[in-house]
This record gives structure tokens, sequence and C-alpha cells, in this order.
């Protein structure tokens, strides 16, 4: 289904998180925030709906393998 958005993050300290969100068939963005550091698994929601976005170039080097392409 198109608009389906699948998350993805990387934890740079125990207390910051880089989180992907792809939306599917349409565009991806990456964004950073701080979190309490004690579930990852539940606190990246946190940075997906509050966190700031950063740079495509940033996003890039820590996601390369896993964004779409994108003219």
């Amino acid at each position: 289904m198109i608009g389906d958005k699948h998350y993805n993050y990387i934890a740079l300290s125990s207390d910051v998180l880089l989180v992907k969100i792809e939306t599917e068939g349409v565009d991806w963005s990456a964004y950073i925030g701080a979190v309490p550091g004690i579930c990852h698994e539940q606190e990246y929601m946190i940075v997906a709906q509050r966190g700031n976005k950063v740079s495509e170039r940033l996003a890039r080097s820590y996601f390369s393998s896993d964004l779409p392409w994108r003219n």
C-alpha cells in the first residue's frame, strides 16, 4: 500500500537517536533527538514525532544502504 511508513533507528549514544522514516512509494527523511535512554524500541517514536530533521547528507552517511534512490 502506498503511504505506509517504515522506521529505522540508530543509537548515536545511549540518549540520542537518529530515526529514518520512509513513506513507501513517496519519500524519506531522518530526524535526531534526545531520549531517556531506557528503551530505544519505544523511544524512537518520540524522535520520529518531535525530533529535528537532519540534512540529506547526514542521513545518507548513516542509512546509505537503507535509502531508496532519489533524483
